[in-house]
């Protein structure tokens, strides 16, 4: 068998940007925080692991400005976004200079026992913090 090498091509970035907002997939808010140190994020990284236990894993960028809270509070909530919930998408990816506990306003709200607060649709549910990664950027519940 002869194996002849493919080449290969470097990817624009601005075409896998394209590419990838054509991806399907849910988008979330991650909310965190409790009082003025609320804040939150848009992510598409929120994956089903297992349903024995249920268990899901949430990628945060630690660049992201909600990073440090998520460490510190240890209290998420994924909150899973409807098409009518676009101006949620919009307000927690912060494109609008709007940041920390100003991206909850215009909605309702509620809290976990966890001490996380989420949204009241019912498509939100707490990460626990002990199945939570602290060495690697990502969060599981």
């Amino acid at each position: 068998m002869t194996v002849r090498p493919i080449e290969t091509h470097t990817v624009n970035l601005a075409t896998f940007k394209a590419a990838m907002r054509r991806l399907v997939g849910s988008v979330s808010a991650i909310t965190t925080g409790a009082g003025g140190a609320q804040t939150g994020l848009t992510i598409t990284s929120v994956i089903s692991l297992s349903f024995d236990p249920p268990t899901t894993l949430v990628c945060v960028n630690r660049n992201a400005s909600a990073w440090s809270v998520i460490q510190r509070e240890r209290h998420d909530c994924v909150n899973l976004l409807a098409p009518r919930n676009q101006h949620l998408a919009d307000r927690f990816t912060g494109r609008d200079g709007v940041k920390g506990a100003a991206r909850y306003e215009g909605a309702r709200w509620r809290q976990f026992v966890t001490g996380a607060g989420g949204s009241t649709t019912r498509w939100s549910w707490s990460i626990a913090p002990s199945r939570r990664s602290s060495n690697a950027p990502a969060m599981g519940s």
